[in-house]
């Protein structure tokens, strides 16, 4: 009888051991998930500033006058950095000329500077791109 109780609290001990190993095992897990999404959007922040700088580059600001116009672009794109179709304006500046400037900027940029990682790209297949011209 002794030796049965005994054998009962070495399991549940045992148990109770391997439950919070388990426990630190998944806290570790989530800290290097944590890690890795923080590393991957620190890329997705460079790679989407990369883009609007090339696009500024090729930008005639002075269509967009001298506010802080805003605008949205949703912009397909290929591993290459190649512009699949043409970019949709989402969102206006309220200055037509402004937003067709953009729109030619973003292609004369062509190609854009992506990601080489498979899983970043993602985040860059189907870009929505918020812009402002006069930052």
């Amino acid at each position: 009888e002794q030796t049965k109780q005994e054998q009962f609290k070495q399991d549940l001990a045992r148990q109770a051991e391997t439950a919070r190993q388990q426990q630190v095992l998944n806290e570790l897990a989530r800290l290097a998930q944590a890690r890795q999404n923080a590393a991957q959007q620190t890329v997705v922040n460079e790679y989407s500033e990369r883009i609007k700088g090339k696009i500024r580059q090729k930008l005639n600001r002075a269509l967009c006058g001298d506010g802080n116009p805003q605008l949205i672009f949703d912009i397909a794109l290929l591993p290459t950095g190649q512009i699949r179709g043409k970019p949709v304006l989402r969102k206006s500046s309220g200055i037509p000329a402004c937003d067709k400037a953009v729109e030619d900027a973003i292609l004369l940029s062509e190609p854009l500077p992506v990601p080489t990682q498979p899983e970043i790209f993602s985040y860059f297949r189907d870009l929505n791109l918020n812009f402002k011209p006069n930052e």
